[in-house]
């Protein structure tokens, strides 16, 4: 799947004007399509924006690129939540009209009809996690990030629960972190940002969206050592930034 395709097909979302845009693609193989998703989704996902499938025809499959924050700002408008209530939709929520769409747009086999089920438990904070502590898999209840189940941690005589023994693991290693070279970095960079939207030197939006940036870049510095000792420090300039931003509002 080409970004080329994207963004002549979705202009107007990515440059800013559109809440989301609809679109068809050809495809051999959905587990290739699958794929696709999943890496434009890395990088979108940092500036804003969603890519995910709605439906799959024997040819082609039917594409979503929208901006998650404005389909909530918009959903939460009375009017158009009353229209979705004489539509049938149940809720107004982002997810669960993502999911009832997808829904009402036929499977055309049980796994399709899985992904939708899936997708709407994601929407809704319950995510599959495997436990740092017992190794396990478990099912988040919310939508915050979870290292740790709630089952008993294996070995510990004192009878402690695995999220128990991970936050005691952990207590020291969360203490250091502010000294963290990594967060060092994104800390000096945050303060930068603030300071030149106290000085009139970037405006409001500009600065939220560096801000964002620099967040997506320190939570991939934290979790691929390769990216963190190699192109961090110098994505995490304020020019850097501040140029990769200009040019996603460009667009």
């Amino acid at each position: 799947m080409s970004e080329s395709r994207i963004i002549s097909q979705c202009a107007p979302t990515l440059a800013g004007i559109k809440t989301g845009s609809l679109f068809p693609h050809p495809y051999d193989s959905k587990e290739q399509v699958y794929r696709d998703i999943r890496e434009l989704n890395r990088r979108l996902i940092p500036k804003g924006l969603c890519l995910i499938p709605l439906r799959f025809t024997e040819k082609n499959v039917l594409l979503y690129l929208y901006r998650p924050a404005w389909l909530r700002r918009d959903l939460s408008d009375e009017t158009a939540c009353e229209v979705l209530r004489e539509m049938g939709y149940t809720r107004s929520d982002c997810g669960s009209c993502l999911a009832q769409l997808m829904r009402r747009m036929h499977y055309m086999s049980f796994v399709s009809m899985f992904r939708s089920d899936l997708y709407e438990g994601l929407c809704v904070g319950h995510a599959p996690r495997k436990c740092a502590v017992c190794g396990k898999w478990f099912l988040t209840t919310d939508a915050r990030y979870a290292k740790y189940c709630d089952g008993l941690a294996p070995g510990d005589k004192r009878g402690r629960t695995c999220r128990q023994v991970g936050n005691l693991r952990g207590r020291e290693q969360r203490e250091l972190a502010a000294d963290h070279p990594i967060k060092k970095i994104y800390t000096k960079r945050f303060n930068t940002i603030t300071q030149y939207l106290g000085r009139g030197t970037l405006d409001e939006q500009t600065a939220a969206a560096m801000k964002a940036l620099a967040k997506s870049k320190l939570e991939k510095a934290l979790q691929d050592n390769d990216y963190a000792q190699g192109g961090y420090a110098a994505e995490m300039e304020q020019a850097a930034l501040l140029a990769e931003v200009k040019e996603t509002m460009e667009r």
